[in-house]
Parts: structure tokens; sequence; C-alpha cells
């Protein structure tokens, strides 16, 4: 069957007509879960509307041909247009002697087999293709748009890579993955073909995407056993820069630096301050924002503001905040396709050395910034230092922004805090770092201090939704009580200064951090906590709620109570794939189920602006972490008027009376300070009283502790 774009060059790709307006979500499409060409043009059915809403093309196909992106030109100037890119693994086409060298032969030998395979299919693309059209390919490839490895099965596999399977992504996050008989060609869509269709967002067909994008990263890292992953020989690439005609046949940044303003709304007053004394401090320092006002866009905003930018490095803690920024980079427009730096250095190193060498060619006007963005563990790491160094060694022009930039004090982590950028902003809610200050004055000194704030008091009511805050009671049994006090009494005889602190060095293997470890672990894993939840579910329906666990156990205990209760939900930890905790999330703001349960991964800088309920049941003297917590829920969204946050708080066995430990009164200040800025404060200070009388404390003496 003829496709209905036969004639379309890839030099039309700079045609607006087909896809004005921002991306719509994959949501919007009624795809059918199977489609085959005897009943469907397979290119305007699917592939077309796919790709103008993707940001990202993933596959996996025995064979590819370049006449396919002539019949999806139209498509493919959506991908480019997103800011998206695509990523092939095929199978090269090679006679049995290049086979064998490939499989046999030593690195050299291989190198020559796959170089004169390719070779040979640019011999042809000359003869079959115009000037135009190959033109397109070599200015798609060298701007990375479009990625090539080659698979050559091995080992205990003698035959052909031919499998056949690709996953789409859109800006929201959505996937659609499709498996069946279509090769990428022409002669795919003259064929009797058919493809099955899955999408991200329908609960039954959601494992089968998850585990489509996990095969093809595996695929891609050269993780898949029995196969053997080559990249586009240096040769191949210089060979296809000669074909490019002056003048990308698409748009691809302008012929300047200088950025495109955003389509966005205009900044917010203050954070147009904010970005103004980052300016008037030298394009250095460390703004001081209340969780949910708006960081992301203020250094989006700060980046574009800076002269000759050509590189831009993001660094965060988690992967979670990696494909946030990549959305919120894609959403602000004006920046180059990201690359992320976190996992195997095989996915990223070649790519991100050349990437930062370009930055140093004046010559090579790219006309967007390259993106960078990896987890702090990453970018402090040997491999990127040395790959930033070597390509990077005189650069003034790279600008980096740290996410969450108290984690950077960590000692391992700031080695990522190198002179060679020009540009340093550093993002957070709380700059402190508590029984850290070497860490805290590295941060300072490297930034350059603290050139604006906008605290918590500011924006509530205002940038902030507010909330009403309640307290639950949950009481240590005489074991855990028990247990409690002979701890406290071993760590005064070991190290009395720390009789009645909770400072602890997680993941350190002294004696007396696995004892203070362990005595945090007695109140965070309460066994009553279970049965307090019980009785609030049962009592008020949760709606978008978010339920903060200390542990995988605690997390296994709350999913049985909401079993039991019929309660719909789905757990957000580090058990889950990335794929699946961005799906909880969304299903939770869709209101498809009713809570999400998660430990400490949702703690920074994860956006959930739906969220109206959280329930703290992870016990924290931290105030980091409750300040962060509490944020989750008080960003604005259509509809949602007020938050409500509910604080279990841990209390001895009620014989204990006024003599409670010091250390369990940090935990109710910590009930104090959500107290104080509540909408209801009177109320909940009045049922902090009563939780409090039985003991013999009073709040006035909670403050003095």
């Amino acid at each position: 069957m003829e496709s209905s774009h036969p004639n379309v060059a890839p030099g039309v790709l700079n045609n607006p007509t087909r896809f004005e307006g921002d991306p719509a979500s994959f949501t919007d499409l009624r795809l059918p879960p199977i489609i085959a060409t005897s009943t469907a043009d397979i290119v305007q059915d699917f592939f077309e509307p796919l790709l103008l809403r993707s940001v990202s093309y993933d596959r996996g196909v025995g064979f590819f041909s370049v006449g396919w992106l002539r019949i999806n030109a139209i498509g493919l100037a959506g991908l480019v247009r997103n800011g998206g890119k695509a990523r092939w693994v095929t199978s090269p086409l090679l006679s049995r002697e290049e086979w064998d060298a490939l499989g046999k032969g030593s690195g050299g030998t291989k190198k020559s087999a796959l170089e004169a395979s390719l070779n040979r299919s640019l011999d042809d693309l000359e003869v079959s293709l115009t000037t135009d059209t190959l033109s397109t390919l070599a200015w798609m490839v060298a701007d990375e748009i479009l990625e090539f490895r080659f698979a050559i099965p091995t080992d205990s596999l003698d035959g052909e890579f031919h499998d056949k399977f690709g996953i789409f992504t859109d800006v929201n996050g959505n996937r659609v993955s499709f498996n069946g008989s279509y090769n990428d060609s022409i002669q795919g869509t003259r064929n009797y073909e058919s493809i099955k269709v899955f999408g991200s967002w329908n609960e039954p067909t959601a494992p089968m995407v998850d585990a489509d994008a996990r095969r093809f990263e595996r695929l891609w890292n050269g993780e898949e056993p029995n196969l053997r992953l080559y990249t586009l020989p240096d040769a191949i690439r210089l060979r296809l820069q000669r074909y490019r005609i002056p003048g990308r046949p698409y748009a691809h940044g302008t012929s300047s630096l200088a950025l495109p303003p955003s389509t966005r709304s205009p900044l917010r007053p203050y954070q147009e301050e904010a970005v103004t004394a980052w300016e008037s401090a030298g394009r250095r320092g460390v703004l001081d924002m209340a969780t949910g006002t708006g960081k992301t866009r203020v250094a989006l905003a700060a980046a574009k503001r800076t002269p000759q930018l050509r590189g831009l490095i993001v660094g965060v803690p988690s992967d979670a905040l990696i494909t946030q920024w990549q959305h919120e980079i894609q959403e602000e427009g004006g920046f180059a396709p990201s690359l992320v730096i976190a996992g195997g250095y095989a996915a990223w190193q070649d790519q991100a050395f050349n990437r930062l060498c370009s930055t140093q060619d004046s010559t090579m006007d790219s006309g967007r910034p390259i993106v960078l963005i990896g987890t702090y563990h990453s970018l402090a790491g040997e491999r990127f230092q040395t790959i930033l160094k070597d390509a990077a060694p005189h650069s003034k022009s790279l600008l980096f922004i740290s996410d969450e930039v108290h984690r950077l004090g960590a000692p391992y982590f700031q080695n990522a805090m190198q002179d060679i950028y020009g540009g340093r902003l550093g993002l957070t809610a709380t700059l402190s770092r508590p029984f850290d200050v070497e860490g805290t004055a590295a941060i300072d000194s490297y930034f350059g201090g603290t050139v604006y704030r906008f605290p918590f008091e500011k924006a509530i009511g205002s940038v902030l939704c507010r909330y009403d805050y309640y307290v639950r009671c949950a009481e240590l049994s005489e074991e855990e009580f028990e247990e409690y006090m002979e701890l406290t009494k071993e760590i005064a005889q070991k190290a009395p200064e720390k009789e009645n602190s909770e400072e602890y060095n997680e993941g350190a293997d002294t004696e007396i951090d696995r004892l203070l470890f362990r005595r945090a672990n007695i109140l965070k894993q309460c066994q009553d906590k279970v049965r307090v939840l019980e009785e609030m579910v049962r009592a008020v329906p949760l709606e978008r709620c978010l339920i903060y666990c200390a542990d995988l156990e605690q997390v296994h205990s709350v999913c049985t109570v909401l079993q039991q209760e019929k309660i719909r939900y789905l757990p957000y930890t580090s058990q889950e794939s990335p794929a699946r905790r961005e799906m909880a999330l969304r299903l939770l703001g869709e209101q498809r189920i009713s809570a999400v349960v998660a430990i400490r991964c949702l703690d920074e800088g994860v956006d959930v602006p739906e969220v109206s309920q959280a329930i703290l049941l992870a016990s924290s003297t931290s105030e980091r972490e409750f300040i962060q917590r509490r944020g989750r829920i008080l960003r604005r969204a259509p509809g949602k008027e007020r938050a409500s946050l509910v604080d279990v708080l841990v209390t001895p066995p009620r014989r204990v009376g006024a003599n409670m430990p010091r250390l369990l009164l940090k935990e109710l200040r910590r009930a104090v300070h959500l107290a104080r800025s509540a909408e209801n404060r009177h109320i909940a200070e009045n049922e902090l009283f009563t939780h409090l009388k039985s003991f013999g404390i009073s709040i006035d003496q909670i403050l003095r502790e």
C-alpha cells in the first residue's frame, strides 16, 4: 500500500502547517490496539500523529532505510520542533565476509568491516537520493537528532538482529510502544504488515510499555547478552558532514547565540527579582526560595538571559528530578535536546565529550546551548570530570545550575563544583546542612553566598495554597519504649554529648552512628502508626493523597491497610522503575487512584501540584525533610483551594508522664512548627496541647527545649 506522502522530501521539515502550537498529548489520540497496512495508512494514521507529539522516538528494527525518513518528513518535523530526538538500534547490511569479521575479528578488523558496510550504503545514497535529502540526513545526524547504533548477534547467536519494536514519548511523559513485523522502509508500507500498540496510561498495557522501554535501554547501552553494539564510526560521521549544505533544512535554532524569549507566561515579580539579584551578583549565587515558588522556571529564565551561553549543566540529586528538568527545559524552549549524565558511562560519555567540545569551537554555531542533566553522583565522578576538563578546559561560557544545592555539601559531591563553570546558580528551599558546617561553607564559598530569599511566610496564601494541619498520636509499645531507653543509655555511656541528639551519618559504620540509627528507626517504625492510619482512612476519604513512610516494611504495612479498605493506590519507592513512578503521580493527579505511598524519593523537587492531602507516618526531626514534604502539597492547581496535612506523632506509653525523653520533644517541636503556619493554627495548637496535657508538657516548654 502506498503512503499518502511518498514524494515528501525531508527538506520540508521547516513547513509548520501540520504542527503549529504546543505539542499535544498521546492521550488525545484514539489508537487502535492493532494497525495493519491493509486497512490503514501506517504513516499518516500512526507514525505521523505520534511523531508530531513526541519528544523522543526509540526504535529497534532489523532493517532501516533513509526512504523511511522521506515518507515521514511531516512527523519528523514535529519531533524536531519539539526539541526531540530519535534513536535507532538496527542491523547493518553486511556481506558474509564482513559478518565474519565483526563476529570473530580483532577490534581493528571489526571497525573496518562496519565502515566498509556503511561506506557502501553511503555510495548507494549518493546515487539514489537528492542532494537536499542527503543534506538533511547529514544535518540531523550532526545535530544528534538522529542517532544510530548497529547490533551484531554474537556468541550463542549467529544470525541477524531482527527485532522490531519502538517507543514514543510525549512532553507529558506518556509513552506508546509497538511491536510487529513492520521494517522502517518504503517497502514496509507496500507489504502486508501489522503492529500491536500499547499505551502507558492504560493500566493493563502499562507494564508492556515499561518492559519495551527498559529493553531498548539495555539494547542501547550494550547490556543485552549475545549482542554487540557499535556506534557510528568517526570516518562515517566525517563523510556525512561533507554532505551538509550550508543552512539547516529545518528549524533548529538561529544564526545567533541569542535565545528566543519563552512563550510561557511572564515571570512573577518575585521571580524577576530573583533573576535580577543573581545577575547583579555577577551571575553567581544561591536562590533560597520556598518549595513550590518556581525555582526551576527562575533558573531557566536566568540561563536564557546569560550572554553567549554555550552550555547548560544541571545537577540534581535523583533520577526523578532529571525527568522533571527535561520536561521544564522542553516547555521553556530555546535549548538543544538534553543529554542525561547518569547510569553507565557508555550511554553518554562520547556524546558528552562531543557536545562539550562544540562549545569551544567558535566556528560551529549550533544556535542553541547544549544541555547536560546529571545526578550529582555522575557529575562528581572521575569519568565526567575527565571529559569536562579535556573537552572544555578553558570555557567560561558554561552555566552550572545546582538543584537542591544543599546536597552538594557531601564530601564526594563537592567534586561537581568545578572552577571551569563561568556561571553558577544554586537552588534550594533549605540551604543549611545540619551538623555539617564544612559542607555548608563549601557551598557558600563556591557559589558566592545567598543572593536572594523568598521565604515560606511570604509565599503562603499567595504563591502557595493555604493548608490545615492535624496531629494524631501513635504510642510506643512497652517493648519499643524499653528498647529506645536502652539504646539511649548505651549512647550516653559511649558518647554522652549525643544522648539527646538525632545526629548520625546515614550509612556510616561507626558504632555510635549505628546506635543512633537504630534508635531513630524505633520512632519511624512505631507499630501503632498502622493502627492510627487505619482509623484515619475509615473516618476520612483519601483524595489525591501522599503517604510518607519510613521504609519498605512500613510501605508494605500501609499497602495492606489500603487493600483491606479497598482504596486504590500505587507505591512510589526505589523498587519501582522511573516509568512506573511517573505513572503513579500522573494517575494520582487524574484522580484514577486515591493515594501514592512513598518513602524519601518524593522529598526533593518533584512536582505534583494536584495533590491536596499528605499523611506523615515517617517521623523526622530534620527541618529540611518535613518542610520539603509539606511543600509537596502546597503547589497551586486549578480547583485546589486548600490542602491538608496529617502528622502522626510518636509518644511514649502513657505511664511515662512528664518524664518524656528530651529527644521525643524534638519531634513535637516539628508539630509546633507546622501548626504555626497552618490556616487552622489555633485549632491545631489546641489539639496538640490536648495530646501533650497527659504528659505534663506545654507548647512553651517544647519551644524552650
